[in-house]
């Protein structure tokens, strides 16, 4: 089927050898065969694509560049759309697909934001894309990314690991590739498939973002996946999916059922066991801002009303994040925060981007900073004082991220 699917293509050869290198972990594919079989039957099929600005489609517009002899089509879908559309082909069945991508996002914000963006469309699969989001240099979201895997595998829903990969290879493939392993799930990996390629580098035309011609080839990677599983479906004896009893990552334990607090919503009251006692410094912004699919109300902190306090009460928390925003301009503008008196302080309390991972830097970015984490559950008082010296710039502040 390689022929056939690269017909619209010139100037690259993909071969079968490339595509056997793309399998890093054939993992349990029991799962995997029975939503092939549920649409071989003709019943309807829910796939969901969970991941950051790739899943998104960032990128997918830009042709190769014209030294790179490469010729695409007129396809200007992301790798999950494209994937999809070669589903529907292939079982002659329109699908329901959810594209639940956001660009400049991290695991953290992720496992907060599935239960809305992913559970609730009850998925019969999920294609997890996060190798070019997390950095590979953060352990603590190595957690983060195995609390993704093993939610879903606790409500019963199959995944798929897509490893994507940067032009020069950089990557967080090698953090997930024991959670691969650990819980047997399949892994593919785009990067061990095409880095050696010598037309790799034309896949991306902004150094990250697979352009047509790389959202062209992440797609046939799934769609020979399911192809090869399609093929031995009759071989495929029934397995349930795997759930160790242990952790592999101890500080992915801590992270229980979470999700996502708006303090627009806590400001006005609509939330039980968690209040606004006090604004101190920070004030309701007039205007809502728009990321990605959402608008939220942002509480923010100017240096002309001083280093006052919000203060929070939560009833009952294991963990705490904020969701606040960055930019790339931004210069001495953070905050530090007290929980139950002690105070926390962390050089990535900004709202200068760039200072959180070795990521390119975008003109803005939404980031989530991990407060606290208790092994048993607990009620805490929260003070935020912003720290901002500029007086156009200020620290601004979303939403809680609870479990």
């Amino acid at each position: 089927m390689i022929d056939k699917y690269l017909s619209e293509m010139s100037g690259v050869v993909i071969t079968p050898d490339l595509i056997e290198k793309s399998v890093y972990n054939m993992g349990n594919v029991s799962p995997i065969a029975k939503v092939i079989q549920k649409a071989l039957n003709g019943e309807e099929v829910t796939i969901c694509g969970f991941g950051g600005s790739i899943t998104e489609g960032t990128g997918m517009e830009h042709n190769p560049p014209e030294e790179s002899g490469i010729t695409c089509s007129d396809n200007t879908k992301c790798y999950f759309d494209r994937f999809c559309d070669w589903w529907d082909e292939k079982f002659e069945r329109k699908l329901n697909r959810v594209n639940a991508g956001i660009g400049a996002t991290d695991t953290p914000l992720a496992i907060h934001r599935m239960g809305k963006d992913v559970f609730e469309h009850n998925p019969d699969f999920v294609i997890l894309e996060w190798c070019c989001n997390d950095g590979p240099e953060l352990l603590s979201k190595q957690a983060t990314y195995e609390k993704m895997v093993r939610s879903f595998i606790e409500k019963g829903i199959p995944v798929i690991l897509l490893s994507m990969a940067t032009r020069t290879g950089v990557s967080s493939q090698k953090l997930h590739e024991p959670i691969a392993k650990f819980y047997d799930v399949p892994m593919i990996s785009y990067r061990d498939a095409y880095m050696d390629y010598e037309k790799y580098p034309y896949f991306t035309t902004d150094t990250v973002h697979p352009n047509k011609a790389g959202c062209e080839l992440a797609s046939l990677l799934l769609c020979e996946f399911i192809e090869k599983v399609l093929n031995d479906i009759d071989n495929i004896a029934e397995k349930p999916l795997n759930l160790p009893e242990g952790f592999l990552c101890e500080d992915a334990k801590v992270y229980a059922e979470p999700y996502i607090v708006n303090l627009k919503d806590i400001y006005d009251g609509k939330v039980d066991g968690i209040r606004i006692k006090d604004l101190g410094a920070f004030k309701l912004d007039e205007k809502m801002s728009k990321f990605a699919f959402r608008s939220y109300y942002g509480f923010s902190a100017y240096a002309k009303d001083g280093n006052v306090p919000m203060v929070i009460e939560i009833d009952d928390i294991k963990t705490l994040f904020l969701l606040l925003y960055r930019n790339t301009v931004y210069r001495n503008v953070g905050f530090y925060v007290e929980v139950n008196g002690e105070k926390i302080e962390n050089e990535t309390f900004t709202s200068q981007h760039g200072r959180d991972n070795a990521q390119t830097e975008w003109d803005y970015h939404w980031a989530s900073e991990r407060i606290c984490a208790y092994p048993d559950r607990e009620k805490v008082e929260l003070k935020i004082y912003p720290t901002v010296e500029s007086e156009t710039q200020c620290i601004k502040i979303f939403s809680l991220l609870i479990s």
